[in-house]
């Protein structure tokens, strides 16, 4: 079965919650980064965004929600357990590979067929200047 990312996600444990004001749209499990404010991250060529969160709320714009630096998803299906999980190149997502595209960015691990631990934070570059 091939890796799917299904929505909506289910998250199972959280690390330590926070609230952050969004500038863009995101679903509840997206990956959050950093483009002039919190959006959903990417890996897509031109655009990367890398991840830094793990939203636990569906949002627009403007609007603040609770984020986490790492979760436990289950809504997955098709991974492998312990193969690295990457930053997608659909805005949010996770994939199971590199998208080869963009900057490549494993942002956890899968537990299971059907479960993945995200801590995008851990491996995340941020800006420096």
């Amino acid at each position: 079965m091939a890796y799917a990312d299904n929505k909506p996600r289910t998250i199972v444990d959280v690390g330590p919650t926070f609230q952050i004001t969004l500038a863009g749209s995101v679903t509840k499990g997206d990956l959050i980064g950093d483009s002039s404010g919190w959006v959903a991250a990417d890996a897509d060529a031109g655009t990367a965004i890398p991840a830094f969160f793990v939203a636990l709320d569906d949002g627009v714009s403007g609007d603040v929600i609770r984020a986490t630096s790492i979760a436990v998803i289950t809504s997955v299906t098709g991974a492998t357990a312990t193969n690295a999980v990457y930053c997608g190149a659909t805005a949010g997502e996770t994939a199971d590979a590199s998208p080869g595209e963009g900057d490549a960015q494993v942002v956890g691990v899968a537990l299971s067929a059907t479960s993945i631990l995200l801590a995008p934070g851990l491996y995340a570059t941020p800006a420096v200047g």
